[in-house]
């Protein structure tokens, strides 16, 4: 199994157990058979679609779910692009020219700032584990680790906590990846 689908299976367990628990790690993740052997991005897609699926099942209060996915998009973007967001941050001046560099960087207008409000209009998962392959919608609790990604790249670019909304998600049957990022 590569390390990219090992890491995340490894991670969300960890999570899931410093969270809620060890029982409900084991009742989500050890009984994936799904998961047992992932040799490529679209059986990690089958894999993650049925851990959301038995998570939301076994894990009824919503919020308690999507803490989990957001702390996973926090290690993912810790882990892979903190670096840049703070170079990003470095060679701005403003927030403008922040959302501007960050366009520059993903190559898009992914990003656009009205009102007090960021919209990132994403046509793409840029998720790296392979969910973007799935060929049916996955739970849109997992998009929560992406609503935690844009969290920790607003609050890393502005030095304070935003609060981040996912308006709809591509791998759960939405047309693009559409969040809303409150700066007030």
């Amino acid at each position: 199994m590569q390390d990219k689908y090992k890491g995340w299976i490894e991670g969300f367990g960890n999570v899931v157990t410093e969270q809620i628990g060890k029982d409900t790690k084991e009742k989500v993740l050890d009984q994936c058979t799904a998961c047992q052997a992932i040799s490529n991005d679209k059986e990690m897609a089958i894999c993650v679609k049925e851990v959301m699926n038995k998570f939301d099942k076994i894990v009824p209060e919503k919020e308690r779910r999507e803490n989990v996915m957001e702390t996973m998009g926090n290690y993912c973007f810790s882990s892979f692009f903190e670096k840049t967001a703070n170079e990003v941050k470095e060679k701005s001046n403003g927030l403008e020219e922040a959302i501007q560099n960050l366009n520059n960087l993903m190559g898009g207008e992914h990003f656009k700032l009205e009102d007090k409000k960021v919209y990132s209009t994403l046509n793409q998962c840029f998720c790296q584990i392979g969910v973007k392959e799935t060929e049916e919608p996955i739970s849109k609790t997992y998009c929560n680790c992406s609503l935690g990604w844009m969290k920790s790249l607003f609050n890393t670019l502005l030095d304070r906590s935003v609060e981040v909304m996912i308006l709809e998600s591509i791998v759960s049957g939405g047309e693009a990846c559409r969040f809303v990022i409150n700066l007030e």
